[in-house]
């Protein structure tokens, strides 16, 4: 097998920088109310069906 070649020391690391702090975000509007939607027409009642005349009883 070949020598296995020295490794090399590792160089350090520069350090991160901090994270900027995020700016806050402004605030949503708040959206503006829904018109109330116009009342429908009542709906003109249904004209009550004449009774059915009832049906005469067949002789047996």
């Amino acid at each position: 097998m070949a020598p296995v070649a020295p490794v090399l020391p590792v160089e350090p690391v520069e350090p991160v920088a901090p994270v900027e702090p995020v700016e806050p975000v402004a605030p949503v509007r708040p959206v503006a109310p829904v018109a109330p939607v116009e009342p429908v027409e009542p709906v003109a009642p249904v004209r009550p069906v004449a009774p059915v005349a009832p049906v005469e009883p067949v002789e047996p």
